[in-house]
């Protein structure tokens, strides 16, 4: 009898295990301008980290656009990391990287604007765009 009720918990402990070890745990993707126009593939709890070229100091910014958050969450706030070496320069470009965590299934698109967020009536000067596949 007790050997009838321990292999079935066993085999689900063993599933499990099996499910949680899918290439060690959370992954995170990088992605670029590159990668734009690109497909990307996911799996809950991920983290998509994508980096844009971006100068804050010129009051130009990227957000996302229509980002649908049963899919993707924004973790975190935005890190921007100038290109220059010295840190006693302001004004100078460099990337501006946002991180993305996949928490629920789907296939979305991803859409960033690059625009002055107090000029609504203005178009942004750029955009990026890729798919987002989550299993």
């Amino acid at each position: 009898m007790v050997r009838t009720t321990i292999w079935p918990l066993t085999l689900s402990i063993m599933v499990s295990v099996l499910a949680a070890c899918r290439s060690g745990g959370p992954k995170t993707v990088i992605v670029n301008e590159q990668n734009a126009d690109s497909t990307v593939k996911l799996h809950k709890s991920d983290i998509l980290e994508l980096a844009l070229v971006s100068n804050p100091s010129t009051g130009y910014i990227w957000e996302p656009q229509f980002l649908d958050t049963t899919v993707l969450r924004q973790k975190g706030d935005m890190d921007f990391k100038s290109d220059r070496s010295d840190t006693g320069f302001s004004g100078s470009p460099g990337k501006l990287t946002m991180r993305f965590e996949a928490i629920g299934s789907g296939k979305k698109t991803l859409q960033m604007i690059h625009h002055q967020p107090w000029d609504s009536g203005a178009p942004p000067t750029q955009t990026f765009k890729m798919t987002v596949v989550v299993n």
